[in-house]
């Protein structure tokens, strides 16, 4: 991926730190993407079970 530093990312401690920032950046981007599917998957299975108590509770009227 091209990106554009405005330091010279060649030399030693600089390119240390940025490969680390872009590890630490892209892991907590996988970890942003996985809650954020893992929440809308509970969501789903939440309403599912709600929807089947109001089903058990509206055929017993």
């Amino acid at each position: 991926l091209q990106t554009y530093y405005f330091y010279d990312t060649d030399k030693s401690p600089q390119f240390e730190l940025t490969y680390l920032y872009q590890i630490i950046t892209a892991y907590l981007a996988v970890i942003v993407y996985i809650s954020v599917d893992s929440f809308l998957g509970l969501v789903i299975l939440h309403v599912c079970g709600q929807l089947e108590n109001f089903r058990g509770r509206f055929v017993n009227l």
